[in-house]
């Protein structure tokens, strides 16, 4: 699964404290090593290595530590619901045991807050084919093992596998030890512990991990001669495991943080929405990152009907669906995506002796839909006790499912892209009961907007509220959900007062002569029947690239496989479907030989012509066949594959670069202020919602943004930053925030086009309401020096280059198209976080252009 630009993000941000904190650890090393043994806690005590390796990073750090009063390093990633926190962990698992524990293999801990999301969790990891399982696969070099708190372990497991124990907070966080299965002696973990009578080797252990449990009398007093018990909790203290905390902020009493601590954890990483106060937030995403990335369903349109008729609503609501399901046939003709609607309705009883006059139950709302022509098997219920979903595919173009009817039964845990109308009929007084649903209609299909507005946004139908309460409610879900940055994103057409209108936003009135005159450079292809076309990355630099000069990555020869065997069952990281086997072997589950064919639906993702893509896939196989033998080809092929892919891609982008370049160089592709089909320009206006217009700190408007109205939510706190302090340039004419789906893009050689953050005009020597220089500006944030950075900066360079005559280096003038522009400049700028004050006074504080 292809990471999105947030999610590489992050990791990288992930791994360079990773990085930090490793160096700093061997920094605290060499001191003991050098420090006289009677001083060496007070120097490691007063030399906190985490705290230190956190200085690099922003914002302040708060001290943990592990149930040996070890600093410990425990950080946070901000990740909003649907942002795909499971993947983000995966890979985290892989970063935080390459570059800072330094083995693929031991204990990972993974700890939910609840049963629903506990089980789906567990399902994901433990089906090979998943993308979660695969990342681990990779993380581990094959041997994953997925258990459970019931699971036997054995130092033989956490020693050649990495173990990914799946544990419930509530089972672990509880006051009580004594009462928790965990923390009882039982079978199954000698092997971890000294031996029963050998009491030196106990009381020497115990030194060295002092908060080992022991037995104890009925008084509560260890029994002597001391003895430790031979328990899962031990084994946790014993192996220090990888933490990982899903929903991190519900493990934050006492009980909870003193229990995940005192497991001696190596590390500990949380993932939430909504982090408290006092943690470290090594990485945080927005709203704004999951809807740029076309993961979200937006806009949230909101219907409240004023009637005491729940049939009302509940028919509007299945119009609604409806109405999406005949878009989503339309668009499947074109596009060939499958999309199913599915509308989710609360009610206010599910229980089978909880029926009476009144009161919304689900048989109500079944009924109703039964007689309006819904037939039986696309109703589905999903109450603690009826769970018509159980074990139900809802994405499977077979499943008929388009109605599910519960209570509150959703709210954590359930993840189905489908869904896009959510009916609220019930009456509660709380409010939050319903709005805690929100968040299970935003995700979008596939995580890919589809083009058309009805399938790229969600429906929400109540009936008798307030309009104005709901959206208030709905926004506090936002929050809890870790969108409160998408709360002018809701639509209400109830005839109310407390709404959140649109709002047109248009050219201030002293840049109106602007106003359709605004043009900037786009990449051609300039065809030889003089009709010029947008630059397509498919079409017009990978479909000519020669696939022939790719060539078998010489890195994969360093590449070491796993020893892990097959135990007679199916390939670890494995699935079935990716191993041939012989009528026999099927039949016993064992696996004999990796399969090519297979290997190349992989790599066409990177090598689009299948014939070349096989040919590779052949080499590849058959070099590590040779090397490794066919079973441990088998065992590794998931690994074998994502690294070909990694390497592979490498190549694939130097050669279109290459490409790129040369096309470039003799004329076939220009940067030209296009007119033509596909053209753009600065709008004459947007049509946008916001709770709140962005205005100075001081809370002053703003001076020099080229339209009247900038939403206070569009852009995130380094954007903003920038922002406001270019609005206080003199030298600055105007500025424009580009739009993120309908905005100015630059394709360059590699697929996602650059969607530059802000466009600029300085002030012409020819008076201060005449434009001169324009400038193309992109910010990254200090830690997204990466890959992707650097190719960003290559294709602005290149652009800055191409705007330059090739005489003496000026700037080209632009009489090609526009006349317009014919005594403008532009300039293409990659800001970071840690020089853009010094750049943009550079830019806006010389002498006007």
């Amino acid at each position: 699964m292809e990471l999105k630009q947030y999610q590489s993000r992050v990791l990288d941000e992930l791994s360079a404290f990773l990085k930090n904190l490793d160096k700093e650890r061997e920094e605290r090393n060499e001191i003991l090593k050098k420090t006289p043994e009677e001083a060496r806690e007070d120097v490691a005590s007063s030399r906190d290595f985490v705290k230190r390796a956190w200085k690099k990073q922003r914002g302040p750090y708060y001290a943990k530590q592990d149930g040996l009063k070890n600093p410990l390093p425990d950080v946070y990633i901000k990740v909003p619901t649907g942002g795909g926190k499971t993947l983000l962990a995966c890979h985290a698992i892989n970063r935080i045991r390459r570059e800072y524990l330094k083995r693929q293999t031991g204990l990972v801990v993974w700890i939910v807050p609840t049963n629903q999301i506990y089980r789906q969790t567990f399902a994901q990891l433990r089906d090979r084919s998943h993308p979660y399982r695969q990342q681990l696969e990779i993380a581990s070099g094959g041997r994953v093992m997925i258990a459970e708190r019931a699971d036997v372990l054995s130092p033989t497991d956490l020693r050649d596998k990495l173990v990914i124990l799946l544990l419930m907070l509530p089972a672990a966080a509880k006051a009580s030890k004594d009462r928790l299965r965990m923390y009882r002696d039982s079978g199954g973990y000698e092997e971890f512990f000294p031996k029963e009578g050998d009491v030196q080797e106990h009381d020497e252990l115990l030194k060295t991990i002092p908060n080992l449990d022991v037995f104890k009398d009925d008084a509560g007093r260890n029994l002597k001669p001391t003895m430790i018990q031979s328990s899962l909790a031990n084994v946790f203290r014993l192996s220090r495991p990888l933490i990982i905390v899903d929903e991190g902020q519900k493990a934050y009493s006492q009980t909870a943080r003193e229990t995940i601590c005192g497991f001696n954890p190596a590390f500990v990483l949380e993932l939430s929405a909504t982090p408290p106060k006092h943690v470290n937030i090594v990485s945080a995403v927005s709203g704004q990152d999951l809807n740029k990335e076309e993961m979200i369903k937006l806009d949230i349109n909101l219907t409240n009907r004023n009637t005491t008729d729940y049939k009302i609503v509940l028919l509007a609501a299945k119009t609604k669906r409806e109405e999406l399901e005949r878009e989503a046939d339309i668009y499947r003709q074109n596009s060939d995506r499958y999309i199913r609607p599915i509308a989710l309705i609360q009610v206010e009883r599910v229980g089978k002796d909880q029926r009476k006059k009144g009161i919304i139950h689900a048989e109500d709302a079944r009924e109703f839909l039964l007689k309006e022509g819904v037939l039986e098997n696309q109703i589905a219920l999903k109450t603690s006790e009826k769970d018509d979903l159980e074990d139900i595919d809802l994405l499977d173009e077979e499943c008929p499912i388009r109605y599910i009817i519960t209570k509150q039964a959703l709210q954590e845990g359930w993840d189905c892209s489908f869904a896009y109308v959510l009916t609220v009929l019930s009456n509660l007084t709380a409010s939050m009961s319903m709005t805690q649903l929100v968040g299970r209609v935003l995700r979008q299909p596939d995580a890919a907007k589809t083009g058309v507005p009805a399938l790229d946004e969600c429906y929400v139908f109540t009936q008798r509220r307030n309009s104005g309460e709901v959206i208030r409610n709905i926004k506090k879900e936002l929050e809890s959900e870790g969108l409160s940055d998408l709360t002018g994103h809701i639509t209400d057409d109830t005839d109310g007062k407390d709404i959140l209108p649109f709002v047109t936003t248009k050219f201030r009135d002293k840049f109106k002569k602007f106003e359709g005159r605004l043009y900037l450079p786009q990449f051609v292809v300039m065809n030889g029947n003089g009709q010029p076309h947008l630059l397509e990355y498919e079409g017009d630099i990978l479909a000519n690239l020669d696939w022939t000069k790719i060539t078998f990555p010489t890195e994969l020869k360093e590449l070491n496989l796993s020893n892990a065997p097959n135990h007679g069952k199916a390939s670890i990281g494995l699935p079935h479907e990716w191993v041939r086997h012989s009528d026999d072997d099927y039949a016993n589950g064992d696996l004999t030989e990796p399969d090519s064919v297979l290997m190349t639906r992989q790599l066409v993702d990177v090598i689009p012509n299948a014939w070349d893509a096989h040919k590779m896939s052949r080499r590849i196989v058959d070099y590590f066949t040779k090397r490794d033998g066919k079973e441990k080809t088998a065992n590794n092929l998931v690994f074998i594959i994502e690294e070909s892919k990694k390497l592979l891609a490498v190549q694939r982008d130097a050669m279109a670069e290459k490409y790129f370049h040369s096309q470039v160089k003799k004329g076939a592709f220009e940067l030209l202020l296009f007119t033509g089909k596909g053209e753009w320009q600065i709008p004459a206006s947007i049509r946008t919602r916001s709770a709140a217009r962005m205005n100075r700190d001081d809370g002053n408007p703003l001076a020099k943004t080229l339209f009247d109205y900038i939403p206070d939510e569009d852009m995130n706190e380094y954007e903003r930053t920038v922002a406001l302090y270019m609005d206080e340039q003199e030298r600055l004419l105007w500025w424009y925030r580009n739009q993120t789906h309908s905005g100015y893009k630059l394709q360059g050689w590699k697929r996602n086009r650059i969607v530059p953050d802000f466009i600029t005009a300085s002030v012409s020597d020819d008076g201060e309401d005449e434009m001169g220089e324009v400038r193309v500006i992109e910010t990254k944030g200090i830690h997204l020096k990466n890959e992707d950075t650097d190719y960003k900066k290559a294709v602005l360079d290149l652009c800055d280059e191409l705007c330059r005559s090739p005489r003496g280096g000026e700037r080209r003038k632009w009489k090609d198209l526009k006349e317009e522009f014919a005594d403008h400049q532009f300039k293409f700028d990659l800001v970071f976080e840690d020089e853009w004050e010094s750049v943009l006074n550079g830019i806006f504080m010389g002498p006007a252009n």
